[in-house]
């Protein structure tokens, strides 16, 4: 397998252009920025050129992007900042000392955006729109630092000396992407995976297409034309020698330390008690939900204990040894719907110690020499990376992507808290604009589903809570309500013989209404004016809100939409799970189900506008409801999106999005229009919509009065 898809590789290649490295050159913040009287409001560009470490979501259970290095002193992370004008990334290794005095240092700089690839519904799925999590790994004497990066199509194992010189190199020449890159024990060899199997089987099904692909189980037509690779396809080991380039299966003892770093319970109890080294582990139910029940076990001297205090289960997150190598720190979420994380402090044998609690996000966290080193965020402070103190609850900032945040002028933030009608707490947060003054209503746009960190877009980051509020315009972050069946199918039915139910959609629209009215109650919003915005099953959120409550007055998604037409593209498989959870199959009609989930079942109400901004790769499924409401003269219009994902990842979209979220909502909550000259089409084509939706809404009203007078009559006789 070596010798047929991987080449050998020595140092000396050529690093990344120097072009490439001056367009860079704001990539690594001042340290310091002056702070102005006088902040400015925030624009779409400073969210799309918004500097990020790791994923950007909520998810506290991913792989670190934090590479510590060996003596705890020093952190190694990959920092990104997107450039919408060509459209493009700015990526770079870091390092940062956890001396607070020493100034972070930039490594390298250049290369491609390497985006998240999984198995979905058994198929080998093309890169998502999210970033991978890279993390970068020491040497152990620490001098080096290697990484992956994707240069002219392809991801290869780069090294970096920790010093700055020589300029870093790729150390590999894999025909097929390196997955990931990891030290042999000894420091003299490099450790990588590929997947060649997954190379064979994409050229096997090119193969294929000259006679014509059998429609199979492989297809998912919304995403391609062509079948996918059944996943998931393993990945082979290889090490390489990064002086001569010699590269070999990794089956020898050498590469031993390439195993996860994270702690691994152990294969049985004689195992555990022939164990002299102090470790712990988390051990996740085996549950579809982010409230999964875990416990947490250590061994300390070859003893194994279990914690079996209600403080160590539930939503565990991490567990770090301490210095003394018998205690261990734990963080745990807590509070309605994940909230609030907690840190703990277990000793094995006695009951677990509260240590700290935040609302504010945490994610990444590794065990440095004398704290824990995490990403931090809380709802207008942008994501930074800090060196906690668990015991005394002290925070020290280590490096500040965004320091110019401190120069702009954010909505205030104030967090809600409800009880909804079926008795299930929630909360979010409310926004209001800047120059907020006391007796002021605004309009107010529901920003989906996720309010955990800081409150950037949303779920997708497509809805950009503080431009609303710079445009004058009230915004409610909303949490979805707990137990949200991340891991099954987005839209469950109760049970397959009750589709009708909707427990999870109901359950979903009750918290909904309650944080709304939460926010009206609050005496800034105005309740004729509410919009409401989605992606995924956020979007799903709004179909159902738009089928089934009069709250809202505009509505903007980002996917679309489930309906009796839009399963058909998902692919044979995909048609089979929707069948399996309840929902009609083909040649079965049951309109009463979609009626309460489908937008284009509920075209004959009134017509409210809604805004559609689409990845290629799923448009297809909002035909029936883009021409249903067409017909039915709502003020619609819809936009799509080349060479996207579900969630979207290129800037330039991104800043189009943004944008013209903004405006709509402007104009159909406030009648407000953006006097640039290159928008005033899309003011004309708003116009004619408006003029449309006014007929519409005349002619829905004489239907309505219509059949009341029909009911009427029928009753009389």
């Amino acid at each position: 397998m070596v010798t047929m898809l991987l080449a050998s590789a020595a140092m000396a290649l050529a690093p990344a252009p120097a072009a490439q490295e001056h367009l860079c050159d704001g990539l690594l913040p001042a340290i310091q920025l002056p702070r102005l009287h006088d902040k400015r409001l925030i624009r779409a560009e400073d969210l799309v050129g918004f500097r990020d470490i790791g994923e950007p979501t909520d998810r506290v259970d991913l792989p670190s992007p934090l590479g510590l290095s060996p003596d705890g002193r020093r952190v190694a992370f990959l920092l990104r900042q997107a450039q919408p004008s060509a459209n493009r990334y700015c990526l770079g290794l870091v390092v940062v000392e956890l001396a607070p005095s020493a100034p972070p240092r930039l490594l390298d700089v250049g290369g491609d955006l390497i985006r998240e690839r999984h198995v979905r519904n058994g198929l080998e799925a093309p890169e998502t729109g999210l970033p991978a999590i890279i993390t970068p790994r020491w040497s152990p004497d620490g001098r080096h630092v290697a990484f992956l990066k994707r240069t002219a199509g392809i991801v290869q194992a780069w090294v970096a000396n920790a010093n700055g010189a020589p300029s870093p190199h790729p150390v590999t020449k894999s025909l097929c992407d390196v997955e990931s890159v990891e030290w042999s024990s000894d420091g003299k060899r490099i450790v990588f995976s590929a997947r060649p199997a997954l190379e064979e089987g994409e050229a096997a099904i090119a193969r294929e297409g000259r006679g014509g692909f059998l429609f199979d189980d492989r297809f998912r037509p919304m995403a391609s034309s062509r079948p996918f690779v059944p996943g998931p396809v393993a990945r082979q080991t290889y090490s390489i020698d990064p002086g001569t380039g010699a590269v070999q299966d990794a089956d020898g003892p050498a590469d031993s330390a390439a195993a996860p770093a994270s702690p691994q319970p152990p294969s049985s109890a004689m195992s555990a008690a022939d164990n002299t080294v102090a470790r712990a582990w988390i051990e996740a139910a085996p549950a579809t939900t982010v409230h999964a029940a875990a416990a947490l076990h250590g061994i300390v001297r070859g003893r194994l204990f279990t914690c079996d205090a209600p403080d160590c289960q539930g939503r565990l997150v991490g567990v770090w040894p301490s210095k003394t190598a018998d205690t261990f720190t734990y963080l745990r979420r807590e509070g309605v719907s994940g909230g609030a994380l907690a840190f703990y402090s277990w000793r094995p044998g006695k009951a677990p110690r509260s240590l700290w609690r935040t609302t504010n996000l945490l994610v990444g966290c590794e065990a440095a020499k004398h704290a824990l080193v995490c990403l931090e965020e809380g709802p207008t402070l942008p994501r930074r990376l800090v060196a906690l103190n668990t015991q005394a609850g002290r925070t020290t900032v280590l490096f500040e992507p965004n320091p110019e945040f401190g120069n702009i002028r954010l909505g205030p933030v104030k967090r809600l808290d409800w009880i909804s009608s079926d008795e299930t707490p929630g909360f979010g947060h409310l926004v209001l604009p800047p120059d907020h003054r006391p007796g002021q209503k605004h309009p107010l746009v529901v920003v989906q589903y996720t309010s955990r960190g800081f409150l950037r877009g949303g779920t997708g980051d497509e809805y950009p809570v503080q431009l609303f509020a710079a445009r004058g315009m009230a915004v409610l972050s909303f949490q979805y309500p707990p137990d949200f069946p991340r891991d099954t199918n987005p839209i469950p039915a109760t049970s397959p013989s009750e589709p009708s139910d909707w427990k999870w959609r109901r359950r979903v629209q009750a918290s909904l209404e309650a944080a709304v009215e939460r926010a009206i109650a609050s005496g800034v919003v105005d309740p004729d004016r509410i919009g409401i915005t989605g992606l995924s099953d956020g979007a799903t959120t709004v179909a159902w809100a738009l089928a089934n409550s009069h709250i809202f007055a505009a509505a903007a998604i980002s996917s679309c939409c489930i309906d009796a037409g839009s399963i058909l593209p998902a692919g044979p498989r995909l048609v089979r799970s929707f069948e399996a959870d309840g929902y009609p199959g083909i040649g079965d009609e049951r309109p009463d189900v979609w009626r309460k989930i489908s937008l284009a079942a509920n075209a004959d109400r009134r017509p409210l506008p809604v805004l559609m901004q689409l990845s290629d790769d799923e448009y297809d499924h909002a035909f029936l409801t883009y021409y249903a409401l067409k017909a039915r003269r709502w003020p619609a219009e819809m936009f799509v999106f080349p060479d996207e994902r579900h969630i979207k990842w290129q800037p330039s979209h991104r800043l189009a999005i943004y944008e013209r979220s903004v405006d709509w909502f402007d104009y159909w909550l406030r009648g407000r229009e953006d006097s640039a000259p290159d928008k005033a089409p899309q003011y004309l084509r708003w116009r004619a919509l408006r003029r449309s939706d006014h007929s519409a809404i005349s002619l829905h009203v004489i239907q309505d009065r219509a059949q009341a007078s029909a009911s009427t009559s029928a009753s009389s006789r």
